[in-house]
Parts: C-alpha cells; structure tokens; sequence
C-alpha cells in the first residue's frame, strides 16, 4: 500500500504533516509557449539546450467540470475540448536532447552556495523549509508549508528564520525571527512566494538554473526535516521527468491485454475493459489531485519538513523544490517528488508586492471526481458534485464542492459560448456552491444572477454558521463586509427576488441539510411538491442484486451524493435479462427500469414509491420519517396513470415498505432481504408498531408510589408504550415481572398506547377477544384529536371514516362490554394525557 505525504512537519518533531491541498484556479489553460526551434550552425560549439517553458497551470477540476458540461450538452463541443486538451497533455515544449549542463563543481561547494539561501518557515502546526530566489527578501517554498498561516482575510502570514554558516562546516539557525506575507500562491502547483518583512540587507540568493535536470543526473536535496539535523543534504540523481499524472505507472496498464483471461465472452470482456480504462482515468485523477504539473522523480529520500527546500545540481542551482515522498509501506522504499525547474521558473516571474488573498475556490478545491447532480430527484439536472478520491473518510468524502443550478436553466443555453464571450468565468452556471473542507465551510452566491460569483459566506473553523462575509470582485479580489450578520449558509435574501430560485434553494437545502438553512428558505420549498421521479431522479451509479437466488437480477442499488437505495423489479421484466455481474448504467441512462417498488434514502427523509398495478407508471407515493425505527408514513401521495399526483391520507400512519401493494409474491421475498427490520410482512397489524413486541422493555406502572399491574409502561426504540387490561384478568403472581409477562404474550390489554416523538396510535380490543379490532391515529397528539381510523376486517386494516371524528381515548360507543368504558376512563384519567380523552 502506498501513501504519499507532503513535507511539512507538525509540532511533534519527526511526525508528518499530512495536508489536503488543491489548486488554485484561474482561466483556461492557455496553449503551451514552444522555444524556438535550433537552427544549424558551423560552430564546433554545441548550444545549450533550451530551457523549458510552461504556461501558468489550471486544476484538473475545474477542466473535467468543463468537459462534463461539454459532453452532457454538446458532444461536438466535447470533441474540440478533448483537441484542445491534448496540448495540456504535453506539458512543456520538447527540450534539446543535448546532456544538460550538469556543472563542474561539487557538491560540497554546493552546499556553501545554496545552505545560507535556505530558510526556516513556520506556520502555525507545522514548519518546512524555503529558499530565497530575490535580493529584495522573497523566499520560494510549498503552498503546504505555508497553508497553516491563513488568516481570517484570506492572506497568509508566516514566520520565519534564517541561517548562517558555522565554525563546524554546516549552518546554524539565526535568532532572530520575522514575519513573512505570501505574495502568490498556486495549488495548483504547490507553490507560494513569500515576502520577507524588513529582510537581511545581505541575503544570499539562490540562483534558479536555467537549463533542465535529466534521468541520471546528479543533484542534491537540502531542508530541514524533522529528524536529524537543519540544513541537512542528501545526495542523489534525477529517477524520470514529467507529469505524475500521465507518467506513473498505474495509468501504464493496457486495457486491451485481456487474452490471458481466458474469456471468450465479448459482453463480458467489454465489460472488463471498460472498467479498466475507468480506473486508470480515477487514478490519473487522483495523482492529478497531488501533483499537478511537471514534476522530478528522484532517489532522494527526502523527509518531513524538507518540504520547499531547493534541489540543487553540482553548481549549487536550483533545478526542483522539494514537494513530497512516496512511500511503500511494504518494502520501506521511499520515491522522492520535487516541483520541477521549469515550473518554478515561470511561478517566480513578476512577482506581486502586495500580500495576496488565497481563498478557498470551489472550482477546484473539492476535487477531480466530478459527476452531475439531481439534488431532488426530479429527474433534471440540477448540480455538480466534485469529491477528492484521497480525502475519504469513514463516513464518505471530507472534502467536496457542490454547485447548485437554482434555475436549472445550464441545459437552455450555450455555456461555452459565454465563457467564450466573457459573460461567465464559471465553468457550470451555479448561482450557489458549497465547498466543505476537512476544516471550514464556504458558500458562494451569484447574488443577481449575472453569471459570476459576487458574495463568500465563510466558516473557517468549523462553528457550524457563517462567520464572515466577503464581496467578491469579478477580479477574485475579496473585501469584508462589516456589521455583517448570517446565520444561515442557505438563504433565499441572498438571491435575486426569483421564486423559482427561492423555491429550488429550500427544496436543496432540505435535502442537503436544514441546520444550514434558514426558516423562510425551508418555508419557500413547501410550496412545490417534493416526489421524486422513481426512474430518471435516482442517476446512473448502481449495481445489481439477486436477492431471490434465481439467477437473474431483481434489484438495483443505486447511489448519489445525497440519496441511496434500491430499486425492485418484482417480475423481473427490465432487468432479468441481465447478469448480475453486469453494470445497469446503460439501462439507467436510458431509463428503462421498470421498478415495481423503489426505495430511496435522503438525509432527512424515506420514500417509498410503487407501480401497484404494474402498468409501467408508479401510483402511490408514501414520504416517512428517515430516523422512524419502522419507516412510518407521515405525508402519501396518489393519482391514476400519468395523472398529477393528489395528497392522500389512506396510508399515513402505517409502515411506507409494503411490498404486497404490488401483488407479485417476488416482491415480499426480496423486500425482506433488503429491509428486514421495516417490512409490512402483511396487510394488517404488521403495517403498524407493535404495540407489545417481545423486543421491547416494560414494567408496571406506579401511581402514588403503589403498584398497579393493570397498567403497563414500556419503551421499544423510539416508541412509548402504555398497556391496559381493562377487566384485570391477566394471572400475574406476586413475583412476576412485567418484562416477562408481556414477552410471553401472557398480559391481556384490551387498550394500548404507542407514541413516538410526534405520532400516537391508541389500540382496542372492542370484542374482547383478545385480539386488537381498531386503531385510532393522529399525526398531531397534542390536539387530542383522531386524524385516522383503522377496522380489522378479513385479514387487513381498512379504513374507518365514522370512527376518524374524535378523541384518542374513547371509553363510550367502543366496547361491546359495557364494563371496559368505565375502566378506561378511571384509567386514562390517572395514565394519560386528559386532553386525549373523551369526556
């Protein structure tokens, strides 16, 4: 297993600082500046070969959310995206073939040269190292080593120290100390210029070399890691040049070797090596995450806090920045990067005097994996998710970027051409983003919709509210806004006064998560109806189950950034045909699956939608509670074919999986393979809570300190319960424990009473027969009020119209036995809520 980390050192000397970093992002790449070509000469002197030149570098996020845009909404338009990237994929313009001057001189003379020019920097949690490339005190380092110094109007403030040669041979560090501001940054390339306050008239400079480092030659690493000594040299050679990226070998495996396989299915070759390329492009994308650019591979074996040390060659020139070491845990070997030269020389180019603002940038700093969003599950695209393949935590990504399209307007116009035209500089036509980080949290609005980003809410330490607020100039210039007051990331003020916008904000932030959003914004969502669409809403990412083990697929588990489930095909007839090892992509882009049953998981909340007739249309769709230990409807949706969905009450109250709704004995099997603990096993007191489940715990109750074992109170998850035996005729002896009378089925209660947070259900018995009759429901127990009525009749609940009119506790017009009514009433009066009961 490998493990890459960059060179910073944290406060416990020896241990590595590893950093999440992205780039910065900026306008397209431009084409990549080629030398000019050498010409023949009679001279018996060769001419130096021609440094290479690059172009300022863009992150890889930022071009793969432009080509995603591109493919999904014009392929001819992805076409010419892919030419013009080819020039990207040649980093820098073809250098002479010529041995580059390696220098006469030592290393040891080196090491005079360039050790008084390597600085201390120190930011916070960590240090690395720097080097100074200007007489006027600007010092070049890692954008890694200095990230930790961010202050809260996004500059960068460091400190550091600098060196002097000792009587010993080597260097000792100077006392005293001073402050540096960065000046420039890329994350791209991992790279930051510091100036240096009130800096040492006599520096010493390092001289950046202008000829490039080749495989085989020498050079030397200089830095201060954490484990040994400062100004500590290490010897070694130049492995390979280029970009990591494209270069490394887990981008090197040919997906069309599959003859030795011994697989004769084409289906399933294609398939293989489609999967192949998949991940050979993943894995481009995740080394592009951490090294960006051109790059030197050497033998090294650089250390932690080495990080922005110069390389040098024999002459003492600076020919790479040390970046970051590759490690195999295995075998112990460690592989050594550094920026290379030629980056370097193009960064430190007219350099800024003015301390710059690196704020976060969503475009690139969520990371490379991107992919299109249907946030409700509408069926419309609406978003795009960035996630970071090395930031995954246990609980998934830990760093990522969603831009949200509030209009879902991107598909009715060319965006292309307003990026061509200068209308836009964003690569999605967004009008919010949300960036999280490992630490902090930012929101961008494009406040009157003028396609650039104009306002930056800004939680840097993670206090759960935007902390501070920044205009965003089209330049990226930031400048705080004072008296500023936000305590809600999601708010419909920050929007132009659409109600589509307004609307779509509270859909998303209720999907997303309402903490963030304020009340009216939430408010605003409820005026558009929320159910998804079963077969276009639930994306493209899924695999198959055959969950009955008849060999064909039933089942598709599908996945999104904010929804996840599974869709059952109970006959089998979309995707029978397929292999369960096949990817049902195709099938879900086409939008062929016929699912009888779908089951989809948001952040906050359940749903359930069928096809019960099995005409191809879903009909009844059931919205539960996502923290219900049952899964329990609060709001059902109906309507007939492709009608317009009408709110319905008939199946509120009652568990949202019921897979005989659909008729097709298939369905109940795989259902309880997948949702076992929810599942309505029939279509009667199972679509309830139970009210005396042997999982529950219970006791008698005490009324003024006295026993009475008529009444008991119980708990089952989130459910509390209150069982009454009216007539008292359960046996229960002098030592026997509630908890074991009602697991065993032995307490006879012709009443009981289950309520959640914000749902009750009162059960009778009005037969005594010791079998319950009717439930009474109400989704507000407050009002004491019955919003739901349910008869057991031939096997299944039905509803009960003439008994939906009145209190919960009914102790008149229920019972058959003219005893129970009084018993009830004596009871509930010392038990109950007296609002509940009927007078």
């Amino acid at each position: 297993m490998r493990r890459s980390t960059l060179l910073g050192t944290s406060a416990v000397i020896g241990g590595a600082l590893f950093i999440t970093f992205a780039g910065a992002c900026g306008p397209a790449t431009p084409p990549v500046v080629a030398p000019p070509k050498a010409s023949a000469s009679a001279s018996a002197v060769a001419k130096a070969p021609e440094p290479m030149k690059v172009a300022p570098r863009v992150c890889n996020s930022r071009k793969l959310i432009g080509t995603l845009l591109a493919e999904q909404h014009d392929k001819a338009v992805a076409a010419e995206a892919k030419k013009d990237s080819a020039a990207d994929k040649e980093p820098a313009s073809k250098a002479s073939t010529d041995a580059p001057d390696s220098g006469g001189g030592s290393f040891q003379k080196a090491y005079m040269t360039i050790a008084p020019a390597t600085v201390i920097i120190k930011a916070k949690d960590g240090y690395g190292s720097g080097v100074i490339v200007d007489k006027s005190g600007l010092v070049l380092t890692n954008y890694h080593v200095v990230a930790h110094g961010m202050q809260p109007d996004f500059t960068i403030k460091i400190v550091l120290n600098f060196g002097h040669k000792s009587g010993a041979g080597g260097m000792e560090i100077d006392e005293k100390t001073y402050e540096g501001m960065v000046v420039k940054a890329d994350r791209v390339r991992d790279l930051a210029l510091i100036k240096v306050k009130d800096a040492p008239k006599d520096v010493t400079v390092a001289v950046v070399s202008h000829s490039d480092p080749t495989p085989g030659q020498p050079v030397s690493a200089i830095g201060h890691a954490g484990i040994g000594m400062l100004w500590a040299m290490k010897s070694c050679h130049v492995a390979a040049v280029g970009e990591p990226a494209r270069n490394s070998f887990v981008t090197a495996r040919d997906c069309g070797a599959t003859a030795e396989l011994g697989i004769t299915d084409e289906a399933e070759l294609k398939r293989i090596k489609e999967q192949c390329e998949k991940s050979k492009a993943e894995a481009r994308n995740a080394i592009s995450e951490f090294r960006e650019g051109l790059f030197i591979q050497s033998d090294c074996r650089v250390a932690p806090g080495d990080s922005g040390g110069p390389l040098v060659n024999p002459k003492g020139e600076i020919v790479g920045l040390n970046q970051s070491i590759s490690a195999d845990r295995n075998s112990a070997a460690g592989t050594s990067y550094h920026v290379h030269v030629a980056e370097l020389r193009e960064f430190i180019s007219n350099p800024p005097s003015e301390p710059a603002q690196v704020a976060p940038d969503p475009w690139c700093d969520g990371g490379s994996e991107t992919e299109f969003e249907d946030i409700d599950m509408d069926g419309k695209i609406d978003g795009i998710m960035a996630t970071s393949m090395e930031a995954r935590g246990l609980f998934g990504p830990q760093r990522f970027a969603l831009f949200i399209d509030l209009n879902e307007d991107t598909a009715e116009h060319d965006h292309a051409a307003d990026i061509a035209a200068g209308r836009t500089n964003m690569p999605y036509d967004a009008e919010v983003a949300l960036l999280s980080l490992p630490k902090g949290t930012f929101v961008w609005y494009d406040t009157n919709d003028d396609g650039y980003f104009d306002l930056l809410l800004a939680d840097p330490e993670d206090k759960g509210h935007p902390v501070t607020a920044f205009d965003v100039a089209r330049d990226g210039k930031l400048t705080k806004k004072e008296n500023f007051s936000a305590p809600y990331f999601f708010d419909v003020r920050f929007l132009p006064k659409d109600e589509n916008m307004h609307t779509h904000l509270g859909k998303f932030a209720s999907v997303i998560n309402k903490k963030l959003a304020s009340a009216e914004t939430l408010a605003d969502a409820k005026q558009e109806l929320p159910i998804p669409d079963p077969v276009a809403g639930i994306g493209t990412k899924g695999r198959l189950g055959d969950l009955d083990g008849n060999g064909k697929p039933d089942t598709v588990v599908f996945q999104s950034s904010f929804a996840r489930g599974a869709a059952i095909d109970a006959d089998e007839d979309s995707i029978g045909t397929l292999k369960p090892v096949d990817d049902p992509a195709p099938l879900l882009k086409a939008k062929r699956l016929d699912a009888e049953i779908t089951y989809i998981m948001q952040p906050n909340t359940i749903w359930v939608i069928y096809d019960r007739d099995n005409d191809g249309k879903h009909d009844l769709a059931l919205l539960a509670n996502s923290e219900s230990d049952d899964r329990i409807v609060k709001q059902a949706w109906s309507r007939t074919g492709a009608g317009a969905w009408a709110p319905s009450n008939d199946f509120v109250g009652q568990k949202a999986m019921r897979p005989l709704l659909v008729g097709i004995p298939r369905a109940m099997s795989v259902a309880t393979s997948v949702f076992s603990t929810f599942v309505a096993t029939d279509e009667g007191f199972a679509t309830l809570p139970a009210p005396m489940s042997p999982r529950g715990y219970y006791e008698f109750a005490e009324l003024k300190k006295k026993t009475d074992k008529a009444v008991v109170k119980g708990r089952r998850g989130d459910y509390a319960l209150r069982l009454f035996d009216l007539d008292r005729d359960t046996k229960i002896g002098a030592k026997d424990a509630a908890m074991d009378i009602v697991r065993g089925g032995k307490f006879d209660a012709e009443v009981a009473v289950a309520s959640d947070d914000d749902m009750t259900w009162v059960f009778y018995d009005t037969d005594n027969d010791k079998k319950f009759d009717l439930v009474l429901f109400s989704q507000k127990p407050e009002t004491g009020m019955t919003e739901r009525a349910l008869r057991f009749e031939d096997g299944r609940l039905r509803s009960d119209p003439a008994m939906a009119d009145g209190k919960l506790i009914r102790h008149k017009g229920v019972f058959k036995d003219a005893k129970f009514g009084p018993a009830l009433k004596k009871l509930a009066a010392d038990y109950l809520p007296s609002i509940t009961i009927q007078e």
